[in-house]
């Protein structure tokens, strides 16, 4: 049995709980891989989640499952619509917002956003999504009343809960390696904590100060312990394509790591499987939501593992180009209430 058909069967046996409309029969005959379904919808439910799998069967977007296979398939389409509408028909959707540029615009959050987020008699299906330190984000939660929402933090890899963080995933040990490696290049690093950073060397004034725009929280008193390490950053900023290879290099001789941009001024070194779809899993779970009953919403390449996860992704007007490559279904331009619109549509 191959690793995309094993997790098939994962995926469907995961669903089952929440589908009413399949049959004992059809049920069996999903979880074997028998496609002589008694019923047109069961047909839907093997298609949906074997376009959902990319060949290692991981999570993906449709878009991505149809660019990998070449094919632009209005079939795998349809299923997708009608598979996504019937799971929003039965439960409420779930939303995960990447705040920096998504619910944000460029550290400015609406006073629309605010207003409509804060009087949302379902905000706790409101899950904030961020590549920083739930202290970086306190100020939007706090305007916005998300204080007793769950939060998912550093991508994916921190779940907050009532303000009190979880490590799901890290870096650890490995990140003493990755910072000696690092020590002499020209650029600014700094290792993430699950509630804090902590600089490895001192930062020039303007990474200085785009930490303070930010609203990241930093000690610079105390030694690195390296176990603790989630990620490690770099200050590599758009267009510095050698800084950015010297990374990538570097990442070639470790299988189970991972580098991407995160936004203009950021590189990242992170396990491949520190992501935010690690969270959508998690925190659907906690609120008895199928994973895929959610929405998300991103804006740069750390939120494509979110996007591949939920039900329904979106980018925001103001995505990377790298993100908007994939396809996403694009927000409107007024950054102001596109969210707002977006959460009023599908409640």
């Amino acid at each position: 049995m191959t690793n995309k058909q094993q997790a098939l069967i994962q995926e469907i046996n995961q669903y089952l709980p929440f589908d009413n409309r399949l049959s004992q029969g059809d049920k069996q005959r999903l979880l074997s891989l028998d496609c002589n379904f008694e019923s047109d919808w069961a047909q839907v439910v093997y298609d949906y989640f074997y376009s959902h799998l990319d060949d290692d069967g991981n999570p993906v977007s449709l878009n991505q499952f149809l660019a990998q296979h070449g094919c632009y398939n209005n079939h795998y389409k349809s299923v997708e619509k009608t598979f996504v509408d019937n799971l929003f028909a039965t439960q409420k959707p779930l939303f995960f917002l990447d705040v920096d540029n998504t619910l944000t615009n460029w550290g400015h959050l609406s006073q629309q956003k605010i207003d409509f987020i804060k009087g949302f008699e379902q905000k706790s299906r409101i899950i904030l999504t961020t590549g920083k330190t739930y202290d970086s984000i306190k100020n939007v939660i706090e305007d916005c009343g998300l204080q007793a929402n769950y939060a998912s933090c550093l991508n994916g890899s921190v779940l907050v809960e009532n303000g009190n963080p979880t490590t799901l995933t890290k870096v650890g040990d490995v990140s003493e390696k990755i910072v000696s490696h690092f020590k002499d290049a020209p650029f600014d690093t700094v290792v993430y904590y699950p509630d804090n950073i902590r600089l490895v060397h001192p930062l020039t004034q303007k990474n200085l100060d785009l930490l303070a725009k930010y609203n990241e929280s930093y000690l610079t008193e105390e030694a690195i312990e390296f176990d603790k390490v989630v990620k490690v950053l770099f200050f590599i900023y758009e267009g510095e394509t050698e800084k950015e290879q010297m990374v990538q290099d570097y990442v070639k001789s470790y299988p189970d790591l991972v580098c991407l941009r995160t936004a203009g001024h950021t590189y990242e070194i992170l396990r491949k499987n520190q992501h935010k779809g690690n969270t959508v899993k998690a925190i659907s779970h906690l609120l008895g939501n199928h994973y895929r009953a959610t929405i998300g919403v991103g804006d740069s390449m750390n939120d494509s593992q979110l996007l591949s996860h939920v039900g329904k992704p979106f980018v925001v007007a103001t995505a990377s180009d790298e993100l908007k490559q994939f396809g996403y279904e694009q927000l409107e331009y007024n950054r102001d209430v596109d969210i707002v619109n977006l959460i009023k549509q599908y409640t």
